[in-house]
């Protein structure tokens, strides 16, 4: 990252691996995208494309030059690779750790192929030791504009590598969608809550497991709040509620004013401690939980309802017509 900051950074999460569709036998690999610790995310190509492309900006469409002599611009190889988002993690200002994976799918409005992740020092859950104002989680989506192409970092003449500057701040906005223009959507989260997994698309929801710490008791690790939050994929509007909604009205989350931002982040309350990854299987959510659930029969799991917005959301290959 250009941020300063003091982290030693390594890429300790999974990488997204988007697959060729098998029955198209002209193209073949993969485009793998990975994060770091630092926020930074990298895009590497795996596949069997070639020539250059250019983007529209107004429009957002991408269009493609063969590999030829008279191609402008520079191709693509394999093994390929470039920064297009930051983050901009740092110490001194946010301690927006990303430990963990992304998860990724196409957007059933906007017809993009959507990155979501959010951040959160997972090695220190109560954020011990650290200037309380200065944690400033975050959860979000981008988009790649040039999927299922590979693009550059100078593509369509942007030769910087975007961060959060260039997403719609959808914090306390419920009525609002990022424009053609917008990179995507981000949430700051308040009372130094963090996200403890990657998050899960499914029907165009996507879902952040959520710990809020127990403050002024470090020896405590752990036995803070578990929370969901669901976000609709392509705006970013929070669908808590709706949430909440689904599983008979059990009341939202709203901690107040008194965190790192001034609209308080309401989520669905599903327990005390940490969650692991939301698994999706028919209507249903599940995530395990460090310490206890709501569920009266089984505390150390969660299963609630998911939101029912009647569409289908999948991930599929890099090489799609849309």
């Amino acid at each position: 990252s250009t941020t300063k900051n003091d982290i030693v950074n390594s890429t300790p999460s999974t990488p997204v691996v988007i697959t060729a569709d098998a029955a198209k036998e002209a193209y073949s690999g993969a485009l793998v995208y990975i994060n770091d610790i630092e926020g930074k995310i990298t895009k590497i190509n795996l596949t069997n494309m070639n020539g250059s492309y250019a983007l529209d900006s107004s429009t957002g469409a991408v269009s493609q030059n063969t590999a030829s002599a008279s191609t402008t611009g520079s191709g693509i190889s394999l093994y390929d690779n470039y920064t297009f988002f930051d983050l901009d993690v740092s110490t001194l200002t946010n301690n927006r750790y990303m430990y963990h994976s992304l998860d990724a799918g196409i957007g059933i409005k906007s017809n993009k192929l959507w990155l979501f992740g959010g951040t959160g020092d997972y090695m220190n859950l109560n954020d011990s030791m650290v200037d309380k104002s200065k944690v400033k989680n975050v959860m979000f989506g981008i988009k790649d504009k040039f999927f299922p192409y590979f693009g550059s970092e100078k593509s369509g003449g942007v030769s910087n590598i975007d961060n959060l500057s260039k997403c719609k701040d959808m914090t306390g906005n419920t009525t609002d969608c990022p424009d053609i223009s917008d990179r995507g959507w981000y949430v700051e989260l308040d009372s130094e809550k963090k996200v403890t997994s990657e998050p899960t698309l499914t029907r165009n929801v996507v879902y952040f497991p959520v710990y809020k710490p127990i403050k002024n008791d470090p020896t405590k690790c752990g036995a803070g709040e578990a929370y969901i939050c669901a976000y609709d994929a392509d705006c970013g509007r929070n669908l808590s509620t709706n949430l909440a909604e689904a599983n008979k009205g059990i009341v939202v989350s709203n901690p107040g004013t008194t965190g790192s931002t001034p609209s308080p982040v309401s989520c669905y309350y599903v327990g005390e401690g940490v969650l692991s990854k939301i698994v999706s299987f028919g209507t249903k959510l599940y995530a395990n939980i460090s310490g206890t659930s709501i569920n009266t029969q089984k505390t150390d799991i969660v299963v609630i309802n998911a939101v029912d917005t009647g569409l289908v959301n999948y991930r599929s290959s890099w090489r799609e017509s849309f």
